[in-house]
């Protein structure tokens, strides 16, 4: 069974997303994938690739800011998948909202 987890990032900047996978008896020929959708069970509008970590079981999701800056919502759905090199399904991980928080709009040349 997934694991539910919601995840919060900042609209419009760069970074990584990270979750600790279990129940993965070998990784070899696996590949990750982070799906984002407007809806439950909808269509994914953003696609993330995975970067695994075999000797911690995590699985890392990098984002520019061009990946959330265009997403029109504050919430989503999103679910993390593992697949075997052949491209069958091997587990859902995790799944749950994803939260875009509005960046604080800061003047770098501000003195205070």
């Amino acid at each position: 069974m997934a694991t539910k987890q919601d995840i919060e990032i900042i609209k419009g900047r760069t970074g990584t997303i990270i979750d600790t996978v279990t129940g993965v008896a070998s990784w070899d020929g696996v590949s990750a994938k982070m799906y984002i959708a407007r809806e439950y069970e909808g269509t994914p509008i953003l696609t993330l690739d995975g970067t695994i970590d075999e000797g911690n079981n995590k699985i890392s999701f990098s984002y520019v800011a061009d990946d959330t800056e265009e997403l029109p919502a504050a919430s989503y759905y999103y679910e993390i998948v593992i697949f075997r090199a052949d491209r069958s399904y091997v587990k859902t991980v995790t799944t749950g909202i994803l939260s875009l928080i509005k960046p604080v709009k800061v003047d770098p040349t501000a003195t205070t």
